[in-house]
């Protein structure tokens, strides 16, 4: 709730944490289809790359300083190769 002199905004609807939470339940209900469906996963890719980055982020929260190939299997468990960790997961971590 926002409040400022003599007006109230009330905010309405998930938090980011709840979207967050969405989205990794998304991924996840995803990951039998990827790849069964080519047009399922083109449609949803957005989706599923957000949920298994965010998968990929819980799996790195417990870590301190972590080796580059540790990284990377963690980032492979998730289905990303290197070239996906430097274009898309880095840059979204």
């Amino acid at each position: 709730m926002t409040t400022s002199p003599g007006v109230t905004v009330v905010s309405v609807g998930p938090s980011s944490v709840d979207l967050g939470k969405l989205v990794i339940s998304a991924a996840k209900a995803l990951k039998p289809f990827a790849r069964a469906d080519a047009v399922l996963t083109a449609e949803l890719y957005a989706t599923a790359d957000a949920g298994r980055i965010g998968i990929l982020a819980s799996a790195l929260r417990g870590h301190g300083r972590i080796s580059l190939d540790r990284f990377q299997i963690l980032a492979a468990e998730e289905g990303f190769s290197p070239p996906d960790c430097k274009r898309v997961v880095i840059p979204a971590l």
